[in-house]
């Protein structure tokens, strides 16, 4: 029976195989091997290659051997998108580049957790929020200035708002990231 060895760079297999009646007597073939990708990598788990020998002398068979070998992606994540959910939480959420099913999200469900969350994704030096509402026409129905370090501060929207547009800024009014969004129910920003 032949015995197969493959290189370390599984670049090639050499076959060998000695005569049963004379140990003396012994063939030896090296096969250059071909690859294919045969599992794509994902953002984390490893992809596959498949490599395969085929040899020219019949007494040798042909020799595959699948080995994980391409490194898994890693996320590629988009930036944070921030958002509010409908009773008035923030959420922030991201995407995956190569995979849009891979999707992470965070909830601030009290005004402490929202203001990491915001800390977080934006900068360590936000300081304050200012929030402008607008009716479905366009027309402006309030603004608010949100001094983060008060955690007594609160916001409502107006009823009738349909759009609502968000600046975070720093200590010195720099703003650090802007978001506008249309909501269909009152933000709140809240202590409570």
């Amino acid at each position: 029976m032949p015995a197969y060895v493959w290189s370390e760079d599984n670049a090639n297999v050499t076959a060998t195989r000695v005569c049963g009646n004379d140990k003396s007597h012994v063939e030896t073939e090296t096969a250059t091997a071909t690859s294919a990708v045969t599992k794509q990598a994902e953002c984390e788990v490893e992809g596959e290659t498949t490599y395969t020998a085929v040899f020219e002398n019949k007494a040798f068979s042909t020799q595959t051997k699948t080995v994980d070998n391409i490194s898994a992606l890693e996320h590629d994540w988009s930036d944070w998108d921030i958002g509010w959910t409908i009773d008035g939480k923030l959420i922030i959420s991201r995407v995956c580049a190569h995979d849009l099913s891979h999707i992470e999200e965070k909830t601030g469900d009290t005004y402490e957790d929202a203001v990491t969350l915001l800390k977080d994704v934006i900068s360590e030096e936000l300081r304050y929020v200012f929030i402008a509402s607008y009716s479905e026409n366009g027309k402006m129905l309030g603004v608010r200035m949100i001094d983060i370090s008060n955690k007594h501060e609160s916001f409502e929207l107006p009823k009738d708002a349909e759009q609502i547009r968000i600046m975070y800024l720093d200590a010195f009014f720099k703003p650090l990231r802007e978001v506008s969004t249309s909501v269909k129910s009152k933000l709140a920003v809240s202590a409570e």
